[in-house]
């Protein structure tokens, strides 16, 4: 019997309506990555009114630093997700083309 799941397993992975899978699951994981770092932005950008009604002078650096690097995780991460979603659409139209 253990013999019969290792190769039906085997089956399932080298299937590629599993590879199809994966690639979902990780479209998952990148899209969660740019709605968290575009919530982390909008996090900060919505506590800034607190922050410059500071008198320090002092507190305007860290906040344009923390600003500008939750913003650039951002676009990166958007410009990741859409560099992934061209080349994933790509090969599912390899993949659906008649052979």
């Amino acid at each position: 019997m253990p013999e019969r799941m290792t190769e039906l397993s085997e089956i399932m992975r080298t299937s590629p309506e599993f590879a199809i899978h994966k690639k979902m699951r990780l479209f998952d994981y990148i899209r969660s990555i740019c709605d968290k770092n575009r919530d982390e932005l909008f996090n900060i950008l919505n506590e800034i009114d607190q922050i410059i009604n500071l008198t320090l002078e002092d507190a305007y650096y860290p906040v344009i630093l923390e600003i500008t690097r939750r913003f650039l995780n951002l676009i990166n991460t958007e410009f990741l997700f859409i560099e992934f979603m061209s080349r994933e659409n790509k090969r599912l139209k390899e993949y659906n083309e008649p052979r």
